[in-house]
């Protein structure tokens, strides 16, 4: 499967962001231990080691294994961030 890369940008100085496996488009920023959703600059989920936390519930959304995001339930892969 390709991914095909899309012009948006994260902010200046971000140093991770993570990208919809599905279509390559941007979908947050990591800010400190917290990954900020661009669709409404909120945060939606906190770095803790391999794993994405939500932000409002805690529960774990999803675990990283190299670049790649995985569903924490289905396992399916989610999002994937560029070296």
């Amino acid at each position: 499967m390709a991914i095909e890369l899309h012009e948006e940008e994260p902010p200046h100085g971000t140093r991770q962001s993570l990208y919809r496996f599905a279509d390559g488009s941007l979908f947050a920023y990591a800010r400190r231990q917290e990954f900020i959703r661009c669709s409404d600059s909120t945060p939606w989920a906190h770095i803790s080691g391999d794993r994405l936390l939500s932000a409002r519930s805690g529960d774990c959304l999803a675990f990283r294994i190299g670049n790649v995001y995985y569903d924490a339930a289905s396992r399916e892969p989610l999002f994937y961030e560029l070296p």
